[in-house]
């Protein structure tokens, strides 16, 4: 038996068409578990009894929460990818036996029950900390991003499944940028890239599905797909600014509506976008298992202007696995500035500097001498730690 039907100020079509937005939750899942206390042992077999019984505590504030979330989702999609949300409605259901997921089939969003519980129950008494604090204002943009990929969009075949989640989840991350600021979207971006960085990865984005990925083979298809797919997306992004990446988006969408694609679909649109050949950089990104690793040597001297010149190089290998086994003649292209450390403590950039090939060489003249040079620093390219004036 269902308790709660929610509406929220429902979102449109681009013809102006309501898209009723509802979100339902069993009765008995509204059952409370609140207790000031657990004073005797009868007071926690009572709490056991009730959540075996499919007691959550969900109150409605939780439940205006997840719609206004989808309404939003639905609005900035539509803008996003440049297509209409294709059903009549979004539903919204709560699912008492599971914790902590979403799932999307067309139209209907189900949730575990911990998705609708408040952040300081999640942390106080589920176990919770930052990671499913996260998880749980991010779950519903993603759960609402597979109406267009998985539902408007398909993909051709399993080991092309990467891109459903991979594209779906960037889509939360411009839903994060749109509500909290580019400070939450850039947090989110560095939550990929330690998540990619801490786990063996030994297939690539698209291989995810479908090959065996390493020494913890589920958490390698996660972190290719969620992680390292919608992480490329952003360097995407980054490389090429906002105004061609935007248009790309709505271009693919506008493409493959209705259709059910491979990854070299997605190039082919990219080369169309951004000109030239995009086949190093699907390469890289999402056909390669590795990563690179960095070296940066270099050397500082006086000129005779009064002015200091640095002058070095960066060599570049890409490895793989925890045996950091080098895949010989594969090698990143890709641009991170210098960042130079003044002998007061001050630091500042060099203009982003393109890598490629075994072996990049830079030469630089500045206003002050550096004490320290770094490559990378802030972690513009997916990378492994960089060697200073050391090699592997």
């Amino acid at each position: 038996q269902y308790l709660w039907e929610v509406y929220q100020r429902s979102p449109t079509k681009k013809d102006g068409t309501d898209i009723p937005v509802r979100v339902y939750v069993d009765k008995v899942s509204t059952n409370t578990l609140d207790q000031t206390s657990l004073k005797s042992m009868g007071d926690l077999e009572d709490r056991i009894s009730k959540r075996e019984g499919g007691a959550r505590g969900i109150r409605g504030k939780q439940l205006s929460s997840i719609a206004d979330q989808a309404v939003n989702s639905l609005n900035l999609y539509r803008e996003v990818w440049g297509q209409d949300y294709k059903f009549a409605k979004l539903d919204l259901v709560d699912d008492p036996m599971g914790g902590f997921y979403g799932q999307a089939p067309a139209s209907i969003i189900y949730l575990g029950f911990g998705v609708f519980r408040g952040e300081g129950e999640v942390a106080a008494n589920m176990g919770g900390g930052s990671s499913l604090s996260k998880f749980n204002k991010d779950v519903v943009p993603h759960e609402t991003g597979h109406q267009w990929w998985g539902s408007l969009i398909g993909n051709a075949n399993n080991r092309n499944y990467w891109f459903i989640e991979s594209l779906t989840e960037y889509s939360a991350a411009l839903f994060v940028e749109n509500v909290r600021g580019r400070k939450a979207y850039d947090e989110k971006v560095q939550d990929w890239r330690r998540n990619i960085l801490r786990v063996e990865l030994l297939s690539s984005v698209e291989d995810g599905p479908s090959l065996w990925g390493g020494e913890n083979p589920q958490a390698a298809y996660v972190y290719n797909i969620y992680d390292k797919g919608p992480y490329a997306f952003h360097v995407m992004r980054e490389t090429f600014g906002d105004e061609k990446f935007f248009k790309f988006l709505k271009d693919l969408a506008a493409e493959f509506a209705e259709k059910q694609i491979v990854t070299s679909d997605i190039q082919r649109v990219a080369e169309r976008n951004f000109g030239g050949t995009m086949k190093w950089f699907f390469d890289q990104w999402f056909r390669t298992a590795g990563l690179p690793q960095y070296s940066l040597q270099y050397d500082v001297r006086a000129t005779e202007d009064g002015k200091w010149l640095v002058e070095g190089k960066v060599k570049q290998r890409v490895i793989t696995g925890k045996s950091e086994t080098e895949l010989a003649g594969v090698f990143f292209r890709a641009i991170a500035p210098l960042t130079f450390v003044s002998e007061d403590g001050k630091q500042f950039k060099s203009k982003p500097v393109l890598v490629e090939g075994a072996e990049t060489p830079f030469k630089m003249k500045l206003p002050q001498k550096p004490v320290q040079v770094f490559f990378n620093k802030d972690g513009e390219i997916l990378a492994h730690d960089v060697k200073v004036n050391e090699s592997w």
